[in-house]
């Protein structure tokens, strides 16, 4: 996955989050969901090409973290 369709994703998955005020949680869902495709590429990066604060890139740490003991069994939001 480019940084370019990551972004793209992420800045969709966003948007929903926040009309259902879970705006921080998609971020974490986001990167629990797709670690393996992120795995290379610059979060910080995606959240600049994203059009997102950069200080969300916390959220991706704990989502990566996550990713290895959890699995997404539907869609958000």
């Amino acid at each position: 996955m480019t940084t370019e369709e990551a972004a793209r994703i992420l800045k969709k998955m966003y948007y929903d989050g926040m009309r259902t005020e879970k705006a921080w949680a998609s971020i974490v869902l986001f990167c629990i969901k797709y670690a393996d495709d992120l795995s290379g590429l610059s979060f910080r990066e995606l959240l600049k090409e994203a059009g997102m604060s950069t200080n969300y890139h916390n959220c991706s740490s704990l989502g990566r973290k996550l990713a290895e003991y959890v699995t997404v069994d539907r869609d958000f939001p």
